[in-house]
């Protein structure tokens, strides 16, 4: 092999393993799957006040910890907070307390880590994932940059000693969940996205190291341009929707 065939294969061998390592990284964060209680433990993001830690136990503490008392936890969100449209100005700047007094979510990371908070001090085990959508993945490979290329914050929460897969603003679910699959089956029709992705798992947005949004769009960028998308296979799950006539409305 002469001299310039060597440093081309060099160059087709480095970039190999770059993609390789950069596949390899997502999802990011290992979670001890087998010791729940690890997930219930309150963060610097998610600890509250006294007063208000009072009010969330007299509140939410009552009955057993099941599907009804985070559809109670998740409709007392949807009905005293407003949402809006942030554009990502405040993603991670905020603990769960300043937003839980504001009662304004400015979008999924907002609603996320205000559910992650009220789990927690109910009891609940929560994982955070921080994901983007598969189909706009794929669209920026291939150089549409017109189409939405979104990222979407689901939770993974532990009740009746198993984990499912909760979306953070909708409350959509899934009982049938294989955590170890970083595919989650949950579709956002109006931005054309059939699934999303896992880029990382972790305690919270700050224990994740997101305090600002392009943290979370150099990931999606990275896993758009690095991971290979065509073998992503999406699983049939059966989705579920926390109902708003469940106990605690």
């Amino acid at each position: 092999m002469n001299r310039e065939r060597q440093h081309l294969a060099l160059i087709f061998i480095i970039a190999l393993g770059g993609q390789a390592r950069a596949q390899e990284s997502f999802p990011r964060g290992r979670i001890l799957y087998d010791q729940p209680q690890e997930y219930a433990k309150l963060t610097e993001q998610t600890k509250l006040s006294e007063a208000r830690a009072a009010e969330v136990r007299a509140r939410f503490g009552a009955g057993p910890n099941d599907i009804e008392k985070i559809a109670c936890i998740y409709q007392w969100v949807k009905a005293n907070c407003t949402t809006y449209e942030g554009k990502g100005a405040v993603v991670g700047k905020q603990s769960a307390e300043q937003i839980l007094q504001g009662k304004q979510l400015s979008g999924c990371n907002d609603w996320g880590v205000a559910l992650t908070c009220l789990l927690r001090h109910a009891g609940f085990p929560v994982v955070f994932l921080n994901t983007a959508g598969i189909q706009g993945a794929k669209a920026r490979r291939n150089g549409d940059l017109q189409r939405l290329y979104m990222g979407h914050v689901f939770l993974e929460v532990f009740v009746a000693d198993k984990w499912i897969v909760l979306d953070s603003v909708t409350g959509e679910y899934i009982e049938d969940y294989d955590h170890d699959n970083p595919v989650i089956p949950i579709s956002k029709r109006s931005e054309r996205e059939k699934a999303f992705f896992v880029l990382q798992k972790g305690r919270d947005l700050w224990d994740l190291g997101i305090r600002d949004i392009q943290v979370t769009v150099d990931l999606m960028a990275e896993f758009a341009r690095s991971y290979p998308l065509d073998t992503l296979i999406i699983p049939r799950r059966a989705i579920k929707k926390l109902n708003a006539r469940e106990r605690g409305k």
